[in-house]
């Protein structure tokens, strides 16, 4: 089966380091809840092997629970270099008789209820109007990257706590940037918030804050690359954050 990943040589290094350097950071804190603990491994997932194809890079926090059955997933004290390529499999890769690395998420929207998920009622509703496309229309995943901040999270559920999220903040950054630099998107929309998004938005990118909108907390520039941060309610007006979003494109 074709992998779909558009990133470079370069770019796997960085995630190599990115899931070394956290390890090694995690073991060196002798905390024995830590190191016991199981991660689940995130590699961004493209809609298109086509970078000319991806007008959207968006970004969710980080890969939640173990929905993710086969996701890749390690403890700090058992580094598996082949982790790397086995999630870059994992997530570009479309499952049989799938012909889109992203087309789960139409077939599974009823069974998983993925309509319960305003960060991906978000993305189709977003791409497909800004296509001039009906909701309904499957193309929408053809012209997307999907992407997280944080690459590492447990693998049980949640977020990274505190400790998860300084040991691999530094290298994240790095990722965010060469995701950016290489695949050069029109847009990249941050879904989260902005205690998320702050560190990842340095003075490389021109960023001014928003106080008028309900859902739109930023936007600014990252060279070609228009940056937008939403907030990221577990329940909202996911139509509504999108028509936001759209004033700003």
């Amino acid at each position: 089966m074709k992998n779909f990943s558009v990133f470079s040589k370069e770019y796997e290094i960085l995630f190599k380091e990115n899931y070394l350097s956290f390890c090694k950071n995690i073991v060196n804190r002798f905390d024995s809840y830590y190191l016991k603990r199981e991660y689940g491994l995130f590699f961004p997932s493209c809609g298109s092997n086509i970078k000319e194809k991806i007008k959207f890079i968006i970004y969710g926090q980080a890969v939640r629970g173990r929905g993710w059955n086969e996701q890749p997933h390690f403890k700090v004290t058992n580094i598996d270099k082949s982790l790397i390529n086995s999630a870059k499999e994992y997530f570009n890769t479309s499952e049989k008789g799938e012909v889109n690395p992203l087309e789960w998420v139409e077939n599974k929207w009823t069974e998983w209820q993925m309509y319960r998920s305003f960060f991906w009622n978000v993305c189709y509703k977003l791409i497909n109007s800004y296509n001039n496309l009906p909701n309904d229309s499957p193309d929408w995943y053809n012209h997307l990257i999907w992407s997280n901040l944080m690459k590492i999270s447990p693998a049980e559920n949640g977020n990274p706590d505190d400790i998860e999220w300084e040991e691999q903040l530094k290298d994240s950054i790095k990722l965010f940037k060469q995701e950016l630099l290489e695949v050069q998107p029109a847009y990249a929309i941050l879904i989260t918030n902005w205690d998320w998004a702050k560190d990842f938005l340095s003075s490389d990118c021109s960023i001014k804050m928003t106080t008028d909108r309900e859902f739109v907390v930023a936007e600014g520039k990252f060279g070609k690359t228009k940056i937008i941060v939403t907030k990221r309610p577990f329940i909202g007006n996911n139509e509504k954050c999108v028509k936001e979003i759209l004033r700003l494109l």
